[in-house]
C-alpha cells in the first residue's frame, strides 16, 4: 500500500492510548481533592472506614471508566480503519485508564488541595508520554532515566496496543514492535505490570488517606 504510513498509524494509536489516560486521570485531580474533605469529616465521625470507601469508589469507577472506553472505540475503531482486535484494543486502554486514575487518585491523596493537584498534572502526565515508546526513543533517553518506564502505565498499555494492531500488518511494520522491545512472550507481563500498577497506587493512596485522616483529628 504506497500511501500507507506507519508512523501516522502508530501515532493514532498512541493518541488514543493518551485518550484514555487523560480522560480517566484529569477528572479525579480536579475533583478528590475537594471530596477528601468530606470523607475526612465521615470518617472521624466512624461512619465507615477507608477500605469501604475506596472499595466502593473503585466499583463505580469500573463501569464508568469502560463506558468511555466503549464509546472511543466505537466511534475510533473503524474511523481510523484499525486492524487489531477489537476487544484486546478496548481492554488495553481500559487498563491504561485504571491505573492512570490509581496514580491520580495517590496524587489527590497526597497534596494539600485541588490547586496543587493540578500544579502536579504535568509531573504526573509528561512522563508518560515521554516513555510510550512513540515521541521519543529509548536509547535516547539517558539511561539513570530509563528506569522510569517501569512504573509509567502508559508505556505497559502501550506495548499491548501496539503488539495487538500490529503483530499481524503485512506491511512489514512489525519494525515498530522491535524499535520498542515489544514481544508476544512477553504480553501476560504487560498486563500484570499495569494490574500491579492499579491495585499498588490505589492500595498506597488508601493508606496515605487514612493517615491524612487520622492526622487532622489528632
Amino acid at each position: 500500500r504506497e500511501s500507507y504510513d506507519m508512523q501516522s498509524h502508530a501515532g493514532a494509536l498512541t493518541m488514543l492510548g493518551i485518550s484514555g489516560m487523560f480522560g480517566s486521570a484529569q477528572p479525579l485531580l480536579l475533583t478528590f481533592a475537594s471530596e477528601r474533605p468530606v470523607f475526612i469529616r465521615e470518617y472521624a465521625s466512624s461512619m465507615y472506614g477507608t477500605v469501604p470507601y475506596f472499595l466502593s469508589k473503585t466499583a463505580i469507577e469500573l463501569p464508568l471508566v469502560m463506558a468511555q472506553m466503549v464509546v472511543q472505540w466505537l466511534v475510533a475503531y473503524w474511523m481510523m480503519d484499525m486492524q487489531g482486535n477489537f476487544g484486546l484494543h478496548l481492554l488495553g486502554t481500559f487498563l491504561i485508564a485504571m491505573a492512570a486514575a490509581s496514580t491520580a487518585l495517590l496524587v489527590g491523596c497526597l497534596v494539600k488541595d485541588a490547586k496543587q493537584a493540578i500544579e502536579a498534572a504535568p509531573g504526573l502526565f509528561v512522563p508518560q508520554i515521554l516513555f510510550a515508546g512513540f515521541f521519543i526513543k529509548m536509547e535516547t533517553i539517558p539511561v539513570w532515566m530509563r528506569w522510569l518506564q517501569y512504573i509509567c502505565s502508559l508505556k505497559w498499555g502501550m506495548n499491548i496496543l501496539l503488539q495487538n494492531e500490529f503483530q499481524d500488518i503485512p506491511y512489514g511494520e512489525k519494525a515498530v514492535l522491535e524499535q520498542n522491545d515489544i514481544s508476544d512472550d512477553d504480553l501476560w507481563i504487560y498486563y500484570v505490570v499495569l494490574l500491579s500498577i492499579s491495585v499498588g497506587f490505589r492500595t498506597l493512596a488508601a493508606i496515605a488517606l487514612s493517615r491524612k485522616a487520622k492526622a487532622f483529628y489528632n
